[in-house]
């Protein structure tokens, strides 16, 4: 499986017994080009299963301190770095949206607090107009009343 690209999955080699001679390779392909073949698809199959299997006991066992971690597993480590990371700033933030939504409730509360006062203010405001109104009116009866 070590000849050929990863993404071939491997060469397939038909070889011929040739006695005291060895193996004689008659063809070699990429197994990808074979995979509608039964035969060599339940060989890649067995192949992914064991190939899984051995790097997942080896993540398990914790052994990539001492085995050359495979590229599957440092994009898979470095995705969960990310995760873990994303998941402490998602936290931070929900954190923080609640201290916003606190501050929102306060400042509503405020608002309406000095909403009530405005208003009493303004009706406090209307009774002294309508209180000057009367004091004027008064003051021009009793400047009629002295000009008579």
């Amino acid at each position: 499986m070590k000849i050929g690209e990863p993404h071939s999955l491997g060469i397939v080699q038909i070889r011929e017994a040739c006695g005291s001679r060895g193996f004689k390779t008659i063809s070699e392909e990429p197994a990808i080009n074979l995979i509608s073949d039964p035969v060599v698809l339940q060989i890649l199959n067995a192949e992914i299963d064991m190939a899984g299997g051995i790097l997942w006991g080896a993540w398990e066992q914790e052994l990539y301190n001492r085995l050359h971690p495979p590229l599957l597993i440092k994009k898979y480590s470095s995705a969960l770095d990310k995760i873990k990371a994303n998941k402490k700033t998602e936290d931070a933030l929900r954190l923080q949206i609640d201290g916003f939504r606190h501050d929102n409730l306060k400042l509503i509360e405020t608002i309406k607090k000095e909403r009530e006062i405005c208003e009493q203010r303004g009706f406090e405001c209307e009774d002294l107009q309508k209180e000057i109104v009367q004091l004027q009116n008064t003051v021009s009866q009793y400047e009629n009343a002295s000009l008579e």
